[in-house]
């Protein structure tokens, strides 16, 4: 299955939605002193886990965005290799289609794990 950097970025907000714990600074604590600490512990807890997905979420946020960039930097890219080669070539030849036998999720899930330097 494909997945759309649109529909990425839509999971993304859904999950940013289901781990929000602004709630979790609204608990009144407890009067029973026993439960205090196991309550504080599992409250602290709760918010290390939040703040490292969200951390996450951020992170591949970044990294949507900077595959999209770097789409569209190739798309350019092979689009000026298209126009370059119309004068030579009469027939007109679709490098986009060409490629799609490439453009798989293996190759997107490679390029996630390997950013170029060069990406902001």
């Amino acid at each position: 299955m494909e997945v759309t950097l649109a529909e990425c970025d839509a999971l993304c907000d859904e999950m940013d939605t289901s781990i929000s714990t602004a709630f979790l600074g609204q608990i009144a604590p407890r009067r029973n002193e026993a439960t205090d600490g196991a309550l504080a512990s599992l409250l602290a807890t709760l918010r290390d886990k939040a703040q490292q997905r969200g951390d996450t979420m951020e992170e591949l946020r970044t990294k949507s965005r900077q595959l999209e960039a770097l789409v569209h930097e190739r798309q350019d890219e092979l689009d000026q290799y298209e126009h370059a080669a119309l004068p030579v070539h009469h027939s007109r030849i679709d490098v986009h289609e060409s490629l799609s036998p490439l453009l798989n999720e293996s190759a997107f899930r490679a390029c996630l794990a390997t950013p170029k330097a060069s990406l902001p």
